[in-house]
């Protein structure tokens, strides 16, 4: 007899009572016939009685914490308090389009060993859906690629985001869960730490959810670096030194000479072969008014030569601490 598929989704939810809903509304339509709990951490949201309502309409458990404690805890919190042998982890702006999602995911994490998770982004631009996954140079500066999913295809990735992931909960325990380290970048920390297991990842046509990047839920707490385009990418850079500092220290101290030559590349491709800029994606996920591509690209320019500062420091506590 075989054992039935358990599964918990684990939706770290700040504000966003109104996404919530519509996420929970299309989780309802899925076809799935394992055993599904559905996990809601409010992340200490300033108009709790939503949240709470949205979760009791469709039946989740819901854990309150008093305080925003960011997305890592509060994932790390829903795992803490999950009883399945899988963990689908969805940011409360996704929606599932396809009823056959979860089960198609399942199905292929159970029959390939090899793989650490599955999952993948979907994205609507100008009409059309595509699959939109970050693949990173060596200095860690992200090319969206982008792929238009009404056709097959498969692709594997170094890393899946936790808008939409389905991992074991064994691999996950076993890596130790995500680290409130990050403020952002914690998704690409934890796949990194779970392919040191050896296996990878996978996207696929019909493993995708859709991510609406919603503006609401960006303007305080642990997402205080979405109120401008300079703090965003000030945490951004920030972020990717601390990505390579942890799983590939070796590159640190060449960072500048990497910087100089992949920077070019990520600006040509923004400027003329990907379907969405960062600067208009940005907009889409701020609710406050943000400057020209050009103006985002002079705060890029800046924001780089303060993370080889910060590399540097790093580098030096690394060399002390060895002493």
């Amino acid at each position: 007899m075989n054992k039935t598929t358990s599964v918990s989704v684990i939706i770290a939810c700040f504000e966003r009572a109104k996404e919530l809903q519509r996420l929970l509304s299309s989780l309802k339509k899925m076809r799935f016939s394992g055993s599904l709990e559905i996990i809601v951490v409010d992340d200490g949201s300033k108009n709790p009685a939503a949240i709470k309502e949205a979760a009791q309409n469709f039946g989740c458990r819901l854990i309150r914490l008093d305080e925003n404690s960011g997305p890592a805890e509060a994932r790390n919190i829903g795992v803490k308090n999950s009883n399945s042998e899988f963990l689908w982890f969805l940011d409360s702006d996704t929606e599932i389009e396809n009823p056959d999602l979860l089960k198609n995911m399942t199905k292929l994490l159970k029959e390939n060993k090899s793989l650490a998770g599955v999952g993948g982004e979907a994205a609507k631009i100008n009409k059309k859906t595509y699959s939109a996954s970050l693949h990173p140079l060596p200095n860690w500066l992200p090319l969206t690629k982008y792929i238009e999913s009404n056709k097959p295809f498969e692709m594997h990735p170094q890393f899946i985001s936790t808008n939409n992931l389905l991992i074991s909960k064994k691999d996950f325990l076993a890596v130790g869960g995500f680290s409130s380290y990050f403020d952002m970048c914690e998704d690409q920390d934890l796949c990194l730490r779970l392919a040191h297991l050896g296996k990878k990842f996978l996207v696929r046509h019909d493993t995708l959810a859709l991510h609406h990047h919603s503006p609401s839920g960006r303007d305080g707490g642990k997402f205080w670096f979405f109120d401008n385009a300079w703090h965003y990418v000030l945490n951004m850079h920030k972020s990717r030194v601390k990505i390579l500092f942890w799983h590939f220290p070796y590159l640190l101290p060449i960072l500048p000479l990497l910087d100089l030559f992949c920077s070019p590349v990520v600006l040509i491709y923004q400027m003329f072969f990907t379907k969405r800029r960062s600067s208009d994606l940005l907009k889409k996920k701020s609710k406050s008014s943000l400057q020209s591509f050009p103006i985002f690209i002079i705060f890029n320019s800046i924001a780089m030569f303060l993370a080889w500062l910060t590399a540097g420091k790093l580098i030096i506590k690394s060399f002390i601490r060895k002493k």
